[in-house]
């Protein structure tokens, strides 16, 4: 029996919520993938599904697969991570209850691990957003994992989108090496996906056929690259530094108010008051400093969210 070689992209880029929607795209160039994808896959493509209509194409997709299948799963959306939860943003899904209709992606990684194919390649062109902060672990039961980002890029905090940024390069990456391959390698196999602009790269199979290179003998290779962060990154890490500033600056204030607390005596030396003035400066620059910061970054925000 021959083995089945399936591809399924699930493509969410129309979003109801207003804040959702004011968020970078999740993937560009999602069309130029799935022309690359058919040159190796039976691909089947579902844009702006509801929570329903996803969780049906995945089981549908894993199921009754043999040991020699390979199956490619590509996701296109945007991420929220949720105190309990990791879920995937469908068209219907609400800053106020993002889980509601949302797809989690314990669904996801469950229909994988159910699977009986024997080699499974997972994509994920997602933006993360959330009110939680910091890395997001991304473990899934698959031969090659994929991921644009690791990081909470955005934060959905009391009703204020905090930095936007451009697409992110993962899948028109993909789609050129698919497509193009390496010189002088008729195939493209998982070892040509080391070095594409992914926060998550994690090859298990190297050996895994992808597609067959269409690209002309002695074309220039697949221009490869890293995440760089958006200026948009950089405001908030601005922010968080004025912050810092600000914190250390209400430090500095304290110790010169318990140092006069303490030393505020009849006959008190010139030495002692230089010093508490001296203190005291230092805070009020700090104060000064860390404010200033704070307000341009949220400045800088603000007119990146209008344009």
């Amino acid at each position: 029996m021959q083995a089945t070689r399936a591809a399924l992209m699930i493509v969410t880029t129309t979003q109801e919520d207003p804040g959702l929607a004011q968020l970078r795209p999740p993937a560009s160039d999602v069309g130029t993938l799935e022309a690359a994808l058919r040159a190796g896959f039976d691909v089947r493509r579902v844009s702006d599904a509801a929570r329903g209509e996803i969780l049906a194409e995945l089981t549908a997709f894993f199921s009754g697969r043999g040991a020699d299948d390979v199956l490619l799963l590509y996701l296109a959306c945007h991420a929220v991570v949720t105190p309990k939860d990791l879920v995937l943003a469908t068209r219907a899904t609400m800053r106020s209850d993002p889980a509601a209709a949302s797809v989690p992606f314990a669904a996801v990684t469950r229909a994988m691990a159910a699977t009986e194919a024997g080699h499974v390649v997972l994509v994920l062109d997602c933006c993360f957003s959330g009110r939680e902060r910091g890395a997001v672990e991304l473990t899934a039961p698959a031969h090659v994992l994929l991921s644009a980002t690791n990081l909470v890029e955005y934060v959905l905090d009391q009703g204020m989108i905090r930095g936007r940024g451009a697409p992110s390069k993962l899948t028109p990456a993909l789609a050129e090496i698919l497509s193009r391959g390496l010189p002088g390698e008729p195939e493209v196999t998982a070892a040509a996906l080391r070095g594409l602009p992914a926060a998550v790269a994690r090859i298990d199979e190297p050996g895994l056929l992808l597609t067959r290179s269409v690209a002309p003998p002695g074309a220039p290779a697949p221009v490869q690259g890293t995440p760089r962060r958006t200026s948009g990154d950089w405001a908030v890490r601005v922010s968080y530094w004025g912050l810092v500033l600000v914190g250390l600056s209400s430090l500095a204030m304290l110790a010169a108010g318990w140092v006069a607390w303490r030393i505020w005596l009849p006959g008190l030396p010139g030495d002692a008051l230089d010093l508490l003035g001296v203190v005291l400066g230092i805070g009020l620059a700090l104060l000064g400093v860390g404010t200033v910061l704070a307000i341009v970054a949220f400045a800088a925000r603000r007119w990146r969210a209008r344009k």
